[in-house]
């Protein structure tokens, strides 16, 4: 991976915004707080083609926003954004889940000609502060295992749910044999070693990417538990890590399960 330079958006950025001697016409933000992400959508002005100047801001609070701090920018072409990848790390790098918005600027031409705001929002409504989670084991009622990468060995799913009292698994993986497709109900018993193995690792925060680093090749493979109430945030920020003597096991017994 390499990190892109980050210096001429930031020129460009400012050159945009700056507009001394002329008061720029307001700009709708709409918040979308029902999403899983801190989603704004806004409509087009009517001077022409633009671009839009996102800017995130993380904000004091007590002042209506006075008081701000840059957590990140982007320019986009559309009339939408969500700028979850640099909230997260953010976040991440400064231990801060308090309040942000988002500042949008239209600019056509290279002239900004109009703004607006987001409503204020908490970050720690869309990334979760605690960076390990402790459950009951008994509670997990699924199990995931999945990888990706450039080659096919390196792209599969093992996916156990508990549904209506029965445990289906449904796996896709390449070996030195073909590749399989699988779903079959697995018994009460071997789902219970899945729950005796997760009882054994560690629920984590997943780490956010740096936004400004482009991934150029490389896999990754990830493993998680899933625990009655679970959230949807936690659904999408929490991973489980097993113990390094445990992580071969797993392998092995999720694919001794998978057997046709």
């Amino acid at each position: 991976m390499k990190k892109r330079n980050g210096i001429a958006a930031v020129m460009m950025m400012l050159a945009g915004c700056a507009n001394p001697g002329k008061e720029l016409k307001p700009l709708k933000i709409e918040t979308d707080t029902a999403a899983h992400s801190p989603y704004i959508r806004w409509e087009k002005p009517e001077e022409g083609d633009m671009e839009y100047e996102i800017v995130m801001q993380a904000v004091s609070g007590k002042d209506a926003g006075a008081a701000v701090d840059r957590i990140g920018e982007e320019t986009v072409s559309y009339e939408s954004y969500s700028g979850m990848k640099w909230i997260a790390w953010y976040a991440q790098e400064n231990d801060y889940y308090g309040p942000m918005r988002y500042q949008v600027t239209a600019v056509a031409d290279g002239t900004a000609v109009c703004q607006g705001y987001s409503d204020i929002f908490l970050i720690g409504d869309y990334f979760p502060a605690e960076k390990e989670k402790q459950i009951d084991a008994e509670t997990i009622n699924g199990f995931c295992y999945s990888g990706s990468g450039e080659s096919m060995e390196h792209n599969f799913l093992f996916d156990i749910r508990e549904e209506d009292g029965k445990y289906i698994l449904n796996a896709d993986y390449t070996d030195e044999e073909d590749r399989h497709e699988i779903e079959k109900e697995i018994t009460e018993e071997e789902f219970q070693e899945l729950r005796r193995f997760a009882a054994s690792g560690t629920i984590v925060r997943r780490r956010a990417e740096d936004p400004e680093w482009v991934m150029l090749d490389g896999s990754e493979e990830r493993f998680q538990v899933y625990w009655n109430g679970e959230t949807e945030i936690e659904k999408n920020w929490y991973e489980w890590v097993p113990e390094e003597s445990q992580k071969e096991a797993v392998k092995t017994y999720l694919k001794g399960i998978s057997r046709e």
